[in-house]
């Protein structure tokens, strides 16, 4: 579902975009924003099972590491 919002983006942006679609032979510079987007937020995302590893190992991690010893002011 789509609807009208109001966003600000940089001439040099929307001229890429443009020229983007130019290259391509036509189409809607909108659309390949919405495209590239999504595309991205994507790549973001990471499955609950990937996280969850990552953070077991960062946590076996700082507990196998020794604890660090405080030095005395002299």
């Amino acid at each position: 579902m789509s609807r009208g919002h109001e966003v600000r983006i940089d001439d040099e942006i929307l001229d890429w975009f443009r020229d983007q679609v130019d290259l391509a032979g036509g189409g809607n510079y909108q659309s390949l924003i919405n495209d590239v987007l999504k595309s991205f937020i994507a790549s973001k995302r990471e499955p609950i099972e990937t996280v969850v590893r990552r953070v077991v190992q960062e946590e076996l991690k700082r507990v196998r590491e020794p604890k660090r010893t405080r030095r005395k002011a002299a």
